[in-house]
């Protein structure tokens, strides 16, 4: 049910009306009130049942707060499964405790562990609330988005989730600081617009997008956490979901406060993010939710450039937009507004350095939706195509790192080493006690022409001991590539494809054996843009076809190269050659 815009104040008025009645009394009122209007008092009704759900739901917690702090405590060193050992706590809210973890089955690899409060195991409710997370997280494999990596109940039926730690600051952290320069909000809305697409792709709505939701890292990676309350929606485009408005009202959609929520219903949420990293306020804030209703109703109540006066007008025109009252007035598609609105932050009008820009060619699906009234999708901007000389990038044993553009992380050592037939310095010897690399940091542009346009990876090699790989980690635009060699049990190097960073050789895709001899090796990784899909070769032989990455713990390195310690056993590689290029 939809009702007209010249209703909502009416429907705001009686709303506020209803809430000054004894609860025993509000039937009786809104009968009186609304006579045979059957829609509005309809309406009205369903933000009643809303609002009494969203308090008792929100109201709980604080009812109980002294039973969790024994609770918290008492979970303190304690051993889920037999697997994972908590540490410390790293956040609560009303549903669950996040706490800080080691997992003991991979040598006390951090993880992130949340736990149900123990008051709600009992709670039927709950339990299916806690499940629909784990199903909508484990349908979505992004960088974006926080990873999932096991669930079950313990032995004393506590339910539990194991996900990837993302190490970092939550986006509210940052805006208590105040606004954020806009480049930097730029960088935020286009990772959480992409993510939130992935998301969308899956059927999957977020349904609580908020600052506290999103996670930066320290290298600039934004992940969106806290998947409590998403719901799977009817893949058909235009598909609404009726909902209870468990969500933060600030942040919520017109319709999702009614109880009505659509995919367009996370991107507006995106909008108010948005609009709140620029100028330092929310767009929207009511006394209580009928006067925030009514608020939504309106504008802003002050234009943006009011508020921030180096903002470019392109990108005022899309946060305002996206604002819109009604769905059929806000552009189609998160991923088109995240990096419509990222470029517009870095246009030309603005006084921070431009990043570069380069309209989306529109086909004729396009030009029909725009011929159908919708917004145009026409000045939508991408990064720029990234120049013939940035396209590639490339080392060979000859060259100094330093000179070549690479730096050095983690813990590792490299040294020159002679060719085969000991005439010349051709490789280097890299070794590492722990995890060292050696990597080219990637342009937004490169990264974005990368994953949209295609790349290979090529890099010549030989494994000693440990792990050696190398890698191409596409931050903020695709997941994270590796390929890996190894030495088995039985010291024969088997090479594969990194499905996520475990010491497990069934984690890795299509392993097979490489020779050993005098020579280096040769792999190569090619990137399908089509299929979202790298095909492996190895000394020119295909190997292995249909990878798509890995999501989990992505560090923003770029391109490179570098060696591990794998079971027990210290990393050390030869490496003569690495090449990463970027298709057109």
């Amino acid at each position: 049910m939809t009702m007209e815009p010249s209703s909502w104040p009416r429907i705001s008025s009686l709303f506020e009306e209803a809430l000054d009645q004894p609860a025993e009394r509000r039937a009786a009122f809104l009968g009186a009130a609304c006579g045979d209007d059957k829609e509005l008092l309809q309406s009205v009704a369903s933000l009643l049942r809303n609002h009494d759900r969203a308090s008792a739901f929100l109201e709980a917690p604080a009812a109980i707060a002294a039973d969790l702090d024994g609770f918290r405590t008492a979970l303190s060193g304690k051993v889920v499964v037999g697997r994972y050992r908590l540490e410390e706590e790293l956040g609560s809210g009303g549903f669950g405790v996040v706490y800080l973890a080691s997992d003991l089955r991979l040598s006390g690899k951090k993880m992130a562990i949340k736990l149900m409060h123990e008051h709600w195991l009992r709670s039927t409710l709950m339990r299916a609330r806690f499940k629909r997370e784990v199903q909508a997280l484990s349908r979505i494999q992004h960088p974006g988005v926080v990873l999932i990596t096991d669930f079950g109940e313990t032995e004393d039926s506590q339910v539990f989730l194991a996900m990837e730690l993302v190490e970092g600051r939550t986006v509210r952290s940052m805006l208590e600081e105040g606004r954020l320069p806009l480049a930097q909000a730029a960088d935020i809305v286009s990772q959480t617009a992409s993510a939130l697409e992935a998301i969308h792709r899956r059927d999957i709505l977020h349904l609580d997008l908020k600052p506290e939701n999103i996670m930066v890292t320290e290298c600039g990676l934004v992940k969106i956490v806290d998947f409590g309350i998403a719901r799977i929606i009817d893949p058909k485009p235009g598909s609404t979901l009726t909902t209870l408005m468990t969500g933060t009202p600030d942040y919520m959609a017109p319709e999702a406060l009614m109880g009505r929520a659509s995919r367009s219903s996370d991107v507006y949420s995106l909008a108010v993010i948005a609009y709140e990293m620029v100028t330092g306020q929310r767009p929207f804030h009511g006394a209580n939710l009928g006067d925030l209703i009514e608020r939504q109703r309106k504008a802003p109540a002050q234009p943006l450039k009011k508020l921030r006066p180096d903002l470019p007008a392109r990108a005022e025109r899309l946060i305002r937009r996206e604002l819109a009252h009604e769905e059929r007035d806000r552009p189609p598609g998160a991923g088109a507004f995240g990096e419509a609105l990222a470029d517009a932050l870095v246009s030309e009008d603005s006084p921070v350095d431009r990043i570069g820009r380069r309209a989306i060619l529109v086909g004729a699906g396009a030009s029909a939706l725009a011929g159908a009234g919708a917004w145009s999708l026409g000045g939508f901007l991408a990064p720029p195509a990234v120049p013939t000389g940035e396209r590639i990038v490339e080392w060979s044993g000859t060259r100094d790192l330093k000179v070549a553009g690479f730096a050095s992380h983690g813990e590792v050592e490299a040294r020159p080493e002679l060719n085969e037939d000991r005439s010349s310095i051709d490789r280097i010897h890299v070794f590492s006690k722990g995890e060292g690399a050696y990597c080219h940091p990637l342009t937004r542009a490169q990264r974005s022409q990368a994953w949209n346009k295609g790349w290979k990876l090529s890099f010549r090699f030989s494994n000693e001991e440990g792990d050696t790989w190398a890698e191409v980690d596409l931050a903020g635009f695709g997941p994270r590539f590796r390929v890996a060699a190894a030495r088995s049990a039985s010291q024969q190097v088997i090479c594969g494809l990194v499905r996520e960073l475990s010491s497990d050789p069934d984690s890795r895709l299509a392993g097979h054996n490489i020779p050993e001899g005098p020579r280096l090796t040769l792999v190569e990784l090619v990137f399908s843009p089509s299929t979202r899909t790298a095909t492996l070769f190895t000394n020119g032989a295909r190997t292995a076809e249909g990878y798509s990455g890995l999501s989990e713990a992505q560090a923003g390195r770029g391109a490179g190269f570098g060696v591990s310690k794998y079971l027990g056993t210290p990393g050390s590689g030869l490496f003569q050659l690495f090449r990463f290029e970027i298709f057109t």
